[in-house]
């Protein structure tokens, strides 16, 4: 990982762009930990709805917006910011919990089809200008 300074190391072909996306079988690791996002954090985090569309539980630094997508310990893990080894411990406990990571990737799809499809966020925009 990029700037966390940990021994923790995606296999060959797992990195996604700048390194910080991790692919797993069954869980989407985000890293967000490069020097640009110390400046600005991930306003909401689209890739994470995605990886929830998918069913992939979804280990996050809590920064931003991302916490308004990942439901700590409801679908997937929050860690703090620049913890390597929280981080580390997110994904291992994760990968040792095979019916943990499928019902959080259950309900990360779950809520983002109830949340965040574009119909619903289209309804909240009018919403919040008064005119739906």
């Amino acid at each position: 990982m990029q700037g966390g300074g940990s021994s923790f190391r995606a296999p060959e072909g797992a990195r996604g762009p700048e390194g910080r996306c991790f692919f797993f079988p069954r869980l989407f690791l985000w890293n967000d930990s490069t020097e640009r996002k110390k400046l600005m954090p991930e306003a909401f985090g689209i890739v994470l709805l995605e990886a929830a569309m998918c069913r992939r539980p979804v280990v996050a630094t809590a920064v931003g917006g991302v916490p308004e997508v990942v439901e700590h310990g409801k679908t997937g893990l929050l860690v703090p910011y620049g913890e390597s080894k929280a981080l580390a411990g997110a994904v291992t406990g994760l990968l040792a919990d095979p019916e943990g990571m499928k019902r959080m990737g259950e309900e990360g799809r779950r809520l983002a089809l109830e949340r965040h499809t574009w119909p619903k966020v289209v309804d909240r925009i009018l919403q919040a200008y008064g005119a739906g």
